[in-house]
């Protein structure tokens, strides 16, 4: 079965204006120790099935963090932007499952200062078919 994650993988490594600042480094959860900045990683932060009053609606809401690791606030920013372009307002019935929409539901910016790395964390609400 494929998975929410899956489809936004290859929505997002397939975008020549994101993959030209970031490559295919685009990780789940964490990235490997090492890895050249920038880079994205991503992750589930809720998943409910939606239900209507007669029962099952088919539909999936869940909410997945990106975020954008760089060397500068303006590295980060710039990889935030070309993310808000590819993702928001997203509709794909061709996938499995089937996106049937997405939109930036939250963004924030951060600095680590122990790391010396700028972050850009952006929340996207994707619907999806059940």
């Amino acid at each position: 079965m494929t998975t929410i994650q899956s489809v936004l993988y290859t929505r997002l490594s397939t975008h020549a204006a994101l993959t030209s600042l970031t490559g295919l480094r685009i990780f789940p959860v964490e990235a490997p120790d090492g890895t050249a900045r920038p880079y994205l990683t991503y992750h589930l932060i809720s998943r409910n099935e939606v239900t209507a009053c007669d029962g099952d609606a088919g539909v999936i809401d869940q909410v997945i963090q990106i975020d954008v690791w760089a060397e500068s606030y303006a590295g980060a920013r710039a990889v935030a932007e070309v993310l808000k372009t590819r993702l928001t307002n997203w509709k794909d019935a061709a996938t499995t499952p089937a996106v049937l929409r997405t939109f930036k539901e939250d963004e924030r910016d951060d600095y680590e200062d122990d790391t010396r790395i700028f972050r850009a964390s952006l929340d996207f609400r994707l619907h999806t078919q059940l």
